[in-house]
């Protein structure tokens, strides 16, 4: 009976393992074996002497973006100083080139309004005349460069934010996925890089007027043609989570989609509509991983890591680990929220999850709060589309709302790198207080700041049955001796 009883507890502690065994990768360890992939110094680094022999390479200098959205290496000095002399030095650099420059010098730290970066990226190069001459993903990382910091386009450039986001909208499918030059052909990663770069004006609800791919006009507010475009990428992605592009899995595709739907925050972990198979799209990136470090661009490839999807794949490492511990956007360069904005945001967020649809004083009240919120900072609040839901059923003007020509921000300094891997420090107990008597939202805020993470439901559900089968053990038990006894 001994043995019996010792059975049943073994078996009641492995269904305990396993109920909690839900596969979780090591992301740091993931990015370090890239940056080991890559370097050839025994220091593993990623800003090493051949990445600076080689500025100006387009995989060279999108590893120097990931050590700066990584936030721990050490010589961003030497990059940027390496990438002044680059711009200096060639006459002949295509659009495309001063866009990645640009970016990839605003995330190690400096403001590229000082050094010439966003003239040559942005406004010298586009105006509102020329844009329907530029290639769409052109059009998309000009919007990411302005919006690293926000920056004001000067009177004298000939070229707005609504332009840009008019000139991309027109550039998609009926589905709602953006194409590149085949009209037919749906580009599933420029998509994802859309939504990425549409991000900031999710909370508006201006409307934009622009051609369609018929050629008929259309009116849409960016929520929507955001919405449209996750229903193409949850349509194309594959059974073992991993995205298709041009009809084959892709590596980069799949990285891109991370950062769209990390930049929203949505869980990729958990949402249902990018779950195939019961794989996520983290799962069909891990696909690509090889023993040495790299990834993989395809299945056919997967003998060989490429540089390309390498990069793609460690900063979608990288932007889930900003998304999952607290930071900032990947392309969002600024400098990290400080305590109170940052308690200010998640505690709104809170009193929307819980707002009841006829609630209209708390409503109004959030309402309030919002408008309080610096206008460059209320993307942060990604819950708003229920609070604007909400408005509009009640009859409530929404006074906190603008267009896209308002995201501007004159704060600017030369930002130093932080380091991400450590996950910051949820709402703290005196804000929770304030924003319980405020929102209602206190024991929502409290459960966030004491625990990392949730009971899923099969855990819930286990936990329950071994307590069940321990209870059962221990009647058997008591019956059994009992009798035995007379």
């Amino acid at each position: 009976m001994k043995r019996i009883l010792s059975l049943i507890l073994s078996i009641c502690f492995l269904f305990c393992i396993t109920a909690y065994a839900e596969e979780e990768y090591n992301y740091v360890e993931i990015i370090n074996s890239v940056i080991s992939f890559k370097s050839d110094d025994d220091a593993a680094i990623i800003i090493d002497d051949k990445l600076l022999e080689n500025i100006g390479v387009n995989v060279y200098d999108w590893y120097a973006f990931c050590a700066g959205r990584l936030g721990k290496e050490d010589r961003f000095e030497e990059y940027l100083s390496g990438a002044d002399e680059f711009v200096k030095n060639n006459d002949e650099i295509n659009t495309i080139d001063y866009e990645r420059l640009a970016l990839v010098s605003a995330a190690c730290g400096e403001d590229i309004s000082d050094n010439g970066l966003l003239d040559k990226a942005v406004f010298e190069g586009f105006s509102s005349d020329n844009l329907s001459e530029k290639i769409v993903n052109h059009l998309i990382f000009a919007l990411l460069v302005l919006d690293s910091d926000f920056y004001e386009i000067p009177n004298s450039a000939n070229i707005t934010r609504n332009a840009l986001i008019t000139e991309i909208l027109g550039r998609r499918l009926d589905s709602g996925a953006v194409y590149m030059m085949n009209k037919t052909t749906p580009e599933t990663d420029l998509t994802a890089m859309m939504i990425t770069a549409f991000f900031p004006y999710m909370n508006s609800s201006e409307e934009f007027l622009y051609t369609d791919i018929n050629g008929i006009e259309q009116k849409t507010t960016v929520r929507e043609a955001v919405e449209k475009g996750l229903n193409y990428l949850s349509s194309a992605q594959s059974e073992n989570g991993a995205m298709i592009n041009w009809g084959k899995p892709s590596c980069e595709t799949t990285a891109q989609t991370i950062v769209a739907l990390c930049t929203l925050g949505i869980d990729i972990e958990t949402d249902e509509r990018f779950i195939k198979n019961g794989n996520t799209l983290m799962d069909g990136l891990m696909s690509y991983k090889l023993e040495s470090g790299g990834f993989a661009h395809s299945f056919e490839g997967l003998g060989k890591a490429d540089g390309y999807a390498s990069t793609q794949g460690m900063y979608a490492v990288i932007s889930y680990l900003r998304s999952k511990n607290g930071y900032r956007n990947l392309f969002d360069m600024r400098e990290e929220q400080d305590t109170d904005l940052y308690d200010n945001t998640k505690a709104l967020e809170n009193a929307i999850d819980i707002l009841d649809t006829s609630d209209v004083p708390q409503a109004e009240k959030i309402l309030e709060r919002y408008s309080q919120i610096p206008l460059t900072e209320r993307m942060y609040i990604r819950n708003f589309s229920k609070l604007d839901d909400i408005l509009k059923i009640n009859d409530i003007e929404n006074t906190a709302d603008f267009t896209a020509d308002d995201m501007k921000s004159s704060i600017r300094t030369n930002i130093h790198p932080t380091d991400i891997t450590a996950q910051r420090t949820l709402v703290s107990d005196e804000y929770i207080d304030e924003a319980g008597d405020n929102f209602s939202a206190l024991e929502i805020s409290r459960a966030e700041n004491t625990s990392n993470g949730k009971m899923s439901i099969l855990q819930i559900v286990s936990v329950s049955l071994i307590g069940v089968l321990a209870l059962c053990v221990i009647i058997f038990n008591h019956t059994y001796l009992k009798r035995k006894r007379r």
